[in-house]
């Protein structure tokens, strides 16, 4: 891996000729702790020999997850924002150590890069890979029209999910790979070991069951669902105890809900938290209330550490989670649904235990090595085609 540094300025001037080991550049807006932003530091932390990765920040004002990058020596560009990034990848594009491939995480972003490469000298162009981290719905529709409009112009794409692939036009969905993402096995052990440790320290009751829901406070993951949720399980149970783990523009709606359904001392928020995955291994059961995901990496997570999910069916979800096998689906919106399959899992440490297990199991195959193996050999094939003079859009 390149030694580790975080470069603030242009990189040094170097003619775009020299050649250099594979280098992948991997374009994302903003580092903060969403899904799209881990699945990154995961591939970009965990190369397979042979490939270098470098990471831009289009918006170098969200750096949550920059140390976490930076601890393992990946090199990191935290660009200008909205005005000046896209001269600055530009410039990067020209120079040396020579991009072998541009990996794009967003679609607006993906947008751009996608008319900027064909501004460059055909030398300096690289191979385009995106990947698609969302339902079409997930995004505005001027960002969703602009980005299927401009599609055509992938080397090579991939999507989180097969409800995410199948959502794109179909003459797109035929030519998009499903590349899931993975979970740490090793962080979920530890993660399981330490979790009655975490446990005391959260600022719950000793002993209190507890349920927690993990993700960013946005629209689209539907909080007001969860708290009415909450709310009606709370009049069934007075002694359980919720966790709300992620910030984001909904929090003043969140804190102003949880007022109202008079639940101050039944929810707790703790913000951003880099041991989410700790967290949700001291729970009892996790809930999602989403109306729509590419996947649901929190839920993969969950069952990683042997946590039962109750989690509405958007997106990709269904995908990962069997009704009462690894946890309980319920419809998108239904308050009622939510609160009945938390209380149910709640309430019987045999069922979590027997979903907690199925959960493990499935999360094993989601492995690390086979997934990032299967990167880098795209990568080098796309690369390997255009040499030879294939593939160019």
């Amino acid at each position: 891996m390149v030694a580790g540094r975080s470069d603030e300025r242009a990189w040094p001037s170097v003619d775009c000729d020299a050649r250099a080991p594979l280098v992948v550049l991997v374009v994302i807006k903003g580092l903060g702790r969403g899904g799209a932003e881990r699945l990154v530091v995961d591939q970009v932390c965990n190369p397979v020999e042979g490939v270098s990765f470098e990471v831009v920040n289009t918006d170098g004002r969200v750096r949550d997850l920059a140390d976490e990058l930076s601890a393992t020596g990946v090199v990191m560009s935290h660009l200008g924002g909205r005005r000046w990034w896209l001269l600055q990848l530009r410039a990067r594009l020209r120079r040396a150590p020579r991009v072998d491939v541009l990996h794009v995480h967003s679609p607006r972003v993906a947008v751009l890069v996608r008319l900027l490469r064909w501004t460059l000298p055909r030398r300096c162009r690289p191979v385009l890979v995106t990947t698609e981290h969302a339902l079409g719905d997930a995004y505005h529709p001027l960002t969703r029209s602009l980005n299927r409009s401009t599609l055509t112009l992938d080397d090579h794409r991939f999507a989180v999910s097969e409800q995410v692939r199948s959502a794109l036009p179909t003459r797109y969905a035929r030519r998009t790979e499903v590349l899931p993402p993975t979970c740490d096995l090793a962080r979920a052990e530890r993660a399981m070991a330490a979790a009655s440790n975490t446990r005391s320290s959260l600022p719950i009751t000793a002993g209190a069951p507890l349920a927690g829901i993990v993700g960013r406070l946005r629209p689209e993951k539907d909080h007001s669902t969860f708290l009415t949720a909450a709310r009606r399980v709370a009049d069934r149970a007075p002694d359980v105890r919720f966790l709300v783990v992620g910030d984001g523009p909904e929090r003043p709606a969140v804190e102003e809900q949880r007022a109202q359904l008079q639940l101050e001392d039944a929810v707790r928020l703790l913000g951003d938290r880099a041991d989410a995955v700790e967290v949700i291994a001291a729970c009892d059961v996790l809930c999602l209330s989403s109306r729509t995901e590419g996947l649901g990496l929190v839920v993969l997570e969950a069952m990683s550490v042997g946590v039962p999910v109750v989690a509405t069916a958007a997106g990709g979800v269904v995908e990962l989670l069997d009704d009462g096998v690894e946890g309980r689906l319920v419809p998108v919106g239904d308050a009622s649904a939510l609160a009945d399959g938390l209380l149910e899992l709640l309430g019987d440490a045999e069922l979590r235990a027997r979903m907690g297990a199925a959960g493990r199991l499935r999360a094993s195959a989601f492995d690390q090595a086979h997934v990032h193996a299967t990167l880098a050999r795209r990568y080098r094939e796309l690369v390997q085609q255009r040499s030879h003079g294939r593939g160019e859009r």
